[in-house]
């Protein structure tokens, strides 16, 4: 999940500045890089729906449609006015520093922020988790280490005076 939230952060910043290339070029190009990005950002948000935790897919929800209500009144919008020279100034406008697309993409930011967070969250508990089991087996490996070394010692006494004792009984008979 983290690794896929990173992703759709990463589309999301594609898409945003393939906007901006058509804003700066109208080249169509940028209107299919658009597009292509959204598509992958859609496909990471299912990626992330995979999971199945209704908590998160909830945040997803917000995502997505924080996202849809940024590339409907933004990008799609924003594109059609930057094909016509005369309202292109407004086009641009909307993506400028005071425009609405910041405001739009904070919404979105945020609830990928919220996410991100949860799941590091999560990601840390388990890290956690693996640590102690980490440190309870290697407590059982010396433990076993320890026991099969005083086994071997017992054995090897146990041998030693069962085969050692009669030997050297007969020897000093002889």
């Amino acid at each position: 999940i983290v690794r896929d939230t990173a992703m759709v952060e990463f589309k999301l910043a594609r898409q945003e500045n393939a906007l901006r290339g058509f804003m700066l070029s109208t080249d169509a190009y940028y209107v299919e890089r658009v597009n292509g990005h959204r598509a992958d950002f859609k496909a990471a948000l299912a990626s992330i729906r995979e999971n199945g935790d209704p908590t998160i897919d909830a945040q997803v929800d917000v995502i997505e449609a924080a996202a849809d209500e940024w590339f409907v009144q933004i990008a799609e919008r924003g594109i059609a006015l930057a094909r016509d020279p005369a309202p292109r100034p407004q086009a641009v406008a909307m993506i400028g520093p005071s425009g609405p697309a910041d405001g739009l993409m904070g919404t979105v930011e945020e609830a990928l922020e919220t996410l991100k967070v949860t799941e590091m969250a999560a990601l840390e508990s388990a890290r956690q988790g693996q640590e102690a089991a980490s440190s309870t087996a290697l407590i059982a490996l010396f433990a076993g280490l320890f026991a099969a070394l005083l086994i071997s010692v017992g054995a090897g006494w146990v041998l030693s005076r069962g085969i050692g004792g009669p030997i050297g009984n007969m020897i000093g008979y002889m």
